[in-house]
């Protein structure tokens, strides 16, 4: 009721009329619009009131005898049928119940006559009724703190990766699981101030769809501070899926794109050797006098082991000649393609199954061994071609007896772990550890060693153990993008 009405006296002394008439009447007097869209309550006839009130007591004796309801807002007499009143739940924003319920008031919108039911303080919303007309501009009014509500809420963001992998990657080596965490993972550790599993064999990575601490601060309220964002991968897509408050996505922008760079590609070769004792330390002695060596030598004792830089062409030249004259075996030629700073792992094993008896139960026990090679490559920029730092990790063992005869299986097994700068056309040599080789070997004379019982003597087994020394070659280079 506009604030002047308490003061004013109105009455209409004239015969009976249509109800429109009386309202157009009152709204000249009043100097307001009359808004009557209701043809048949316009028409209504109306008995003369000759009582002198104030103009609100005048509309509401008119409402209680015609049924209709009335309300005054930035200079308009709005009027309509009671049976057109409708409630409605208001999304009021950001903005408190009993906050919105002041703002109301003040720009003289708020009728308490209609009905205002605040409900819980984290709904932000409230219950209104009254006419179509009411409801209207309520919701105009607090319509843009509610639709800003709906855009600032929690939205679903999604950040397509171009090198990165979004999801995270498994690889099993030696019945271990290898983790390399994926740009998921990374965000969501991080963010929420855990650490990443990343690499660590046998250890369980972070659960798939976690989601961040509660801790995590949010601009926009206490609501928005215990808001916990959601993270995920899709991997199809090579995506990373955030559900979070849209203030947040130039973090989450900024952090995929300075973690989303190409990475160079690292090519290296392990060339496996066996080699007769004795020939290994010939062929480093006559190297090293041609000035052929490289940098890093460690290990000058005849049975320790050597970690050497030589020059690739000349090595390369040795080794075919050692090969031609049978003095050298090239056991293994594995090569891997893997990224600046990702693990590569080269495996080749055998496995075998021991039996192993109780009391009263028995059960077969898995071993592998054989030679495995756990490579990081670093790459490291400098004037001219780049050179590659090599974290190494190198496994290698056989089964020595197999306990056929009743007695204990053993294995062997021999570890070397190191790291190198290996330059443009250059390898690294690791080896001077030796190993066991036995060699059965049975000469017959044709035909006549298959005479019954005589034949034997035309026949000849030979066991031979023969020392070796067991080389490794590592050849690393960048490749292009």
């Amino acid at each position: 009721m506009p604030a002047a009405w308490k003061e004013t006296l109105y009455s209409y002394r004239s015969g009976a009329g249509t109800l429109g008439a009386r309202l157009e009447a009152l709204a000249r007097s009043t100097g307001l619009r009359l808004r009557l869209d209701n043809g048949r309550l316009a028409k209504a006839m109306v008995e003369p009131d000759p009582t002198a009130s104030n103009p609100a007591a005048y509309l509401d004796r008119m409402a209680t005898a015609q049924r209709f309801q009335w309300f005054v807002y930035n200079g308009t007499l709005y009027v309509s049928p009671a049976d057109a009143a409708v409630t409605e739940r208001l999304d009021l924003g950001a903005a408190s119940g009993t906050a919105a319920r002041q703002a109301l008031i003040g720009l003289g919108l708020f009728e308490e006559k209609f009905g205002w039911g605040e409900l819980d303080e984290n709904e932000a919303a409230a219950l209104v009724a009254g006419p179509p007309e009411y409801i209207a501009l309520l919701k105009g009014v607090l319509g843009k703190g509610a639709s800003e509500r709906v855009a600032d809420g929690p939205q679903l963001m999604v950040f397509r990766l171009k090198y990165a992998m979004a999801a995270d990657h498994e690889s099993v080596a030696r019945d271990h699981v290898v983790k390399q965490a994926g740009m998921a993972a990374l965000l969501r550790e991080m963010l929420a101030g855990h650490s990443v599993a990343s690499g660590a064999p046998g250890e369980p990575g972070p659960i798939a769809g976690a989601r961040l601490a509660p801790s995590v601060a949010v601009p926009g309220g206490a609501r928005r501070a215990s808001f916990t964002p959601t993270i995920e991968a899709y991997a199809p897509l090579n995506a990373v899926l955030v559900r979070d408050y849209p203030e947040r996505r130039a973090l989450y922008q900024d952090l995929i794109a300075a973690l989303d760079v190409a990475v160079d590609q690292v090519e290296i070769l392990v060339t496996i050797v066996d080699a007769e004792s004795g020939t290994l330390r010939d062929w480093s002695a006559g190297l090293t006098l041609n000035g052929v060596g490289g940098g890093l030598q460690a290990g000058s004792a005849p049975d320790a082991p050597n970690i050497v830089l030589w020059s690739l062409n000349r090595l390369n030249l040795k080794l075919r000649a050692l090969e031609s004259e049978g003095a050298l075996q090239v056991v293994s030629r594995p090569s891997v393609l893997t990224l600046d700073n990702v693990g590569a792992v080269l495996d080749m094993s055998q496995s075998a199954y021991f039996k192993l008896v109780g009391e009263r139960t028995a059960e077969l026990k898995g071993v592998t061994v054989g030679t495995m090679l756990q490579v990081t490559p670093r790459i490291v920029a400098g004037p001219g071609e780049p050179a590659i730092q090599v974290l190494l990790n190198i496994e290698d063992g056989k089964i020595t007896d197999t306990g056929a005869a009743g007695g204990t299986p053993q294995t062997q097994r021999n570890a070397i772990s190191t790291q190198a700068v290996v330059r443009p056309n250059q390898a690294l040599v690791i080896g001077g550890y030796r190993r066991e080789q036995n060699e059965e070997r049975e000469s017959r004379v044709p035909v006549l060693f298959r005479i019954p019982l005589l034949g034997r003597l035309f026949g000849a087994k030979k066991n031979r153990t023969k020392q070796l020394e067991r080389l490794f070659i590592l050849t690393a280079r960048v490749l292009a993008r």
